[in-house]
């Protein structure tokens, strides 16, 4: 980050001279005052260090006549602030700068800033926050664990910050506004929009994408759009986390693009939709799903061959047969094939292909075997069908071949013996 960059320089210049913390043409210092260090360039000052234990603190805003433009990384990490005054001439916080301050439950952060780096405010105290206008980018989890923040706002020149576990552990988080200039982000019902996401996303495909539903909020049921903007939009799959106090999510037949893992952490949440749609994707053993177009219908079907098959022994470990009659919209996704014999269920991946090919997997000929038609939708059986096999006509002559040999070869040891 910008902040790592420029202390890399400025530490590579002090090593140049020898251990010393100036610089060849002493445009660097490094210097203590007060219970702060500090780098002190020819320009502006940056806090390198806070070593005081005062809980309520106000930064100076000049050090040696250089305004105090930044916060480097690990500054005030793990201190008792109960309060803090930035000075206006602040323009980068550091990384992890304030994190693990548990006490400090509130900061004005100045029109100066400009960015803020990675976990800033991990795991701190604070209960909401203001993002000022001249803010454009944040870093990685910069909310990370901050359980208590309850309340963010936007402001209208945040355009490129990472949404990374920007908000993971934000349980209690219930409102999120954004100036209504802001070019990336907005809100509607509460619930955070992205802009043209192919910055922060996995799929550059959608003009939109709703990136974050606060889980604080105490709605108990939300009816996601089926557009935004008049736009066609996805999910991030970090959307819902924690949405403890959600009951219900009512999902249009225009469903948009919704990932694996969104409702992960739903627990006793009901997802109603489209069983056709992309919702399916997302569900999870923590939710129930209603399908609002009917239980999908699973035909029954027949086998071709059927009945009795006969298989090469050779062949026996895995041959195919045609499943016929079955009518569903998409069966290689709808539905999980089983084999079942002597009571117990094998081959439970087994797979209907794209061309109505079931490959059945059998270890030993004379064999019943029922297959089986599951359904996605609610674990039920839906269809089953009983094939039998058997060795091949090739098989059975193969066999009287081996034992008339056999036979054969017994004679003439007995008549060689006498």
């Amino acid at each position: 980050m910008i902040v790592k960059r420029i202390l890399a320089v400025l530490v590579a210049m002090a090593l140049l001279c020898g251990g010393m913390a100036v610089t060849a043409s002493a445009e660097v210092l490094y210097v203590r005052e007060g219970d702060y260090y500090y780098w002190i360039t020819d320009t502006s000052a940056i806090i390198a260090s806070y070593y005081g234990n005062d809980a309520n603190v106000v930064v100076p805003t000049e050090v040696q006549g250089r305004p105090v433009t930044m916060i480097r990384d690990n500054a005030f990490q793990n201190k008792a602030l109960q309060s803090i005054v930035l000075p206006e001439t602040l323009a980068v916080i550091g990384w992890q700068a304030f994190a693990g301050c548990t006490a400090l439950t509130e900061i004005k952060l100045p029109e100066s800033l400009k960015m803020i780096d990675s976990f800033a405010f991990e795991k701190s105290g604070l209960r909401e926050i203001v993002i000022p206008d001249g803010v454009y980018d944040w870093g990685v989890g910069v909310f990370r664990n901050c359980a208590n923040l309850t309340r963010l706002e936007i402001g209208r020149g945040l355009v490129s910050p990472s949404l990374f576990d920007a908000f993971f552990g934000c349980v209690n988080l219930a409102e999120v506004t954004v100036d209504k200039d802001n070019p990336r982000f907005f809100t509607q019902d509460g619930v955070l929009f992205i802009r043209n996401p192919a910055s922060v996303s996995l799929n550059p495909l959608y003009d939109s994408e709703l990136v974050f539903y606060p889980p604080g909020k105490t709605d108990t049921k939300y009816t996601v759009p089926s557009r935004v903007e008049g736009r066609r939009y996805q999910i991030d799959s970090w959307a819902f986390r924690y949405c403890v106090n959600l009951d219900e999510i009512y999902f249009p037949e225009e469903c948009p693009d919704v990932y694996k893992g969104t409702f992960d952490d739903c627990i006793g949440l009901t997802i109603y939709g489209y069983w056709y749609t992309a919702i399916r994707e997302a569900l999870s053993s923590l939710t129930t799903f209603v399908a609002l177009d009917g239980v999908p219908r699973i035909d029954s079907f027949t086998l071709s061959p059927s009945g009795t098959i006969k298989v090469r022994k050779t062949n026996t470990k895995q041959f195919k047969v045609r499943v016929e009659g079955f009518n569903l919209r998409d069966s290689t996704k709808e539905v999980t094939w089983q084999l079942i014999t002597g009571g117990e269920t094998k081959h439970a991946s087994t797979s209907l292909s794209k061309d109505g090919l079931l490959k059945i997997a059998s270890s030993e000929p004379n064999q019943t075997l029922q297959v089986v038609a599951i359904s996605k939708y609610d674990n039920s059986v839906r269809s089953m069908t009983t094939i039998t096999v058997k060795p091949s006509l090739i098989d059975d002559v193969l066999k009287w071949i081996r034992l008339i040999f056999l036979f054969g070869w017994l004679i003439d040891l007995i008549n060689r013996s006498q």
